[in-house]
């Protein structure tokens, strides 16, 4: 029998800086939570069931403009999902086995998407996944950042830098579980919030 894991991913403690902060977007939360990662934007809807490896988080449609990509721990932003309600099966396969993003940006509501991190919450106790409705023009100007950090009310910061989104998540977290020291890299790991490892 396969375990959950309660939390993704570290996230690497970078010094505080200010430089780097391309803006904000107001979202309306799907699913609340916090997360931060490398952003992976499409303007392509993204079926998750056939199109993403659910052992590896890797996009495996080879019509999909991020083919070959890897979602895990990444801020994916997809218009929406595509294709039948065994997405959300995925997205909680993805959830259960630690493949899932940090976070996912839509421009349109998803009941499907969102119904997987709901039921990998509920039932198996694992940490919210954010899921955010930007709508058109905020999903349209989502696109100009490299990384991203979601709050748990939908608010949305577009950084260039890994270190930026860091700093601004780690500056909401309120009770870090443990620190450990790796590779002269600080991590901060905390049950209840999708983190990513920046490098």
């Amino acid at each position: 029998m396969f375990t959950p894991k309660p939390f993704h991913a570290p996230l690497v403690v970078w010094p505080l800086m200010k430089a780097g902060r391309l803006g904000r977007i107001a979202g309306l939360p799907l699913v609340r939570g916090r997360g931060a990662g490398a952003l992976l934007h499409a303007n392509v809807p993204l079926s998750f069931w056939g199109g993403v490896d659910p052992d590896t988080g890797r996009v495996i449609d080879v019509k999909h403009p991020l083919h070959g990509e890897c979602v895990t721990s990444s801020v994916l932003a997809i218009p929406n999902g595509r294709g039948s309600c065994t997405g959300s099966q995925v997205v909680l396969e993805l959830l259960v086995r630690g493949a899932a993003p940090a976070a996912i940006l839509l421009r349109e509501s998803d009941d499907i998407i969102s119904l997987g991190a709901i039921v990998a919450e509920e039932i198996f106790g694992i940490a919210p996944l954010p899921v955010v409705s930007l709508g058109p023009e905020g999903f349209d100007r989502a696109r100009s950042g490299g990384y991203a950090s979601v709050d748990s009310d939908g608010l949305v910061h577009l950084f260039e830098d890994s270190r930026d989104a860091a700093r601004v998540l780690i500056q909401r977290t309120e009770r870090p579980i443990c620190v450990e020291l790796f590779a002269k890299r600080v991590v901060v790991i905390q049950a209840n919030v999708h983190l990513s490892c920046y490098n």
